[in-house]
């Protein structure tokens, strides 16, 4: 007898979830990052500083300071499998639905997909509006980043360079 082993791999188990971190940009953040400015003395920073380029960075120095101390951080998982359509309220409206099963309630769980199907396809649509906006744009790199998400481009060279 012959033993064979499965060549595919499933995508899942192929790459590992990706962790980003995300700034969670807040009316009151907005707000305070505002007061932060406007109580900021610009004047010193000109007196300091000798020529054009040191003046930038140290402006765009002090201005990543004030963003990574006022506004606050979360990170989230990334998983290979996800399409590019699924949003927290999509995430949101699964978990719902799974809880509701879980529990036991399966009249309101049938509510809750009939809500998940309306996100799903309000997903699909905003996506597919993006996509077409990023085409109708006209910025050339945009659209080449847009095609290459479509097609999956970008994976397939990774798979053969091997990595």
């Amino acid at each position: 007898m012959i033993y064979c082993l499965p060549t595919y791999i499933r995508k899942l188990e192929r790459q590992k979830a990706m962790i980003k971190t995300i700034r969670q940009w807040t009316e009151d953040a907005a707000e305070q990052l505002g007061g932060c400015f406007a109580c900021t003395d610009w004047n010193i920073y000109d007196v300091t500083t000798t020529n054009i380029n040191e003046y930038t960075k140290v402006i765009t120095d002090y201005i990543k300071f004030c963003e990574e101390t006022i506004i606050s951080t979360k990170e989230i998982k990334i998983y290979p499998n996800n399409r590019p359509w699924v949003t927290n309220d999509l995430i949101h409206a699964v978990r719902k639905r799974r809880r509701l099963w879980m529990s036991g309630h399966h009249e309101e769980c049938k509510e809750a997909q009939k809500e998940l199907n309306t996100t799903i396809a309000q997903c699909k649509d905003n996506y597919k509006k993006n996509i077409e906006e990023s085409f109708r744009s006209g910025n050339p790199k945009k659209t080449w980043s847009g095609l290459n998400t479509i097609t999956g481009y970008i994976n397939i060279q990774r798979r053969r360079m091997g990595q």
